[in-house]
């Protein structure tokens, strides 16, 4: 999810990834905005990352689990994306 959506132009915006287990202890979220990347250390349940950087449009975002050690759950690579609107 996204916060908040829509946004104006340079107000800051949260990304939220939540229900990740808990026993996922290690690897990244990456956030995926327009094509460059947001890393995020795996929090559970939830995992955030912010940007302020957005202009005006739509935004495509792609969210995913990746470089997960434990193994714990199978590596996802952003099966999740959002349309971050900027006015």
């Amino acid at each position: 999810a996204s916060s908040p959506n829509p946004s104006s132009s340079g107000q800051t915006i949260v990304f939220n990834l939540c229900g990740i287990p808990s026993s996922v202890t290690s690897g990244y979220v990456m956030f995926m905005i327009d094509g460059g990347s947001i890393p995020v250390r795996i929090t559970s349940p939830c995992t955030s990352a912010t940007t302020k950087s957005l202009v005006s449009g739509q935004h495509l975002v792609k969210v995913g689990l990746v470089d997960i050690v434990d193994r714990k759950v199978p590596t996802v690579l952003f099966p999740v994306s959002i349309t971050q609107t900027v006015n």
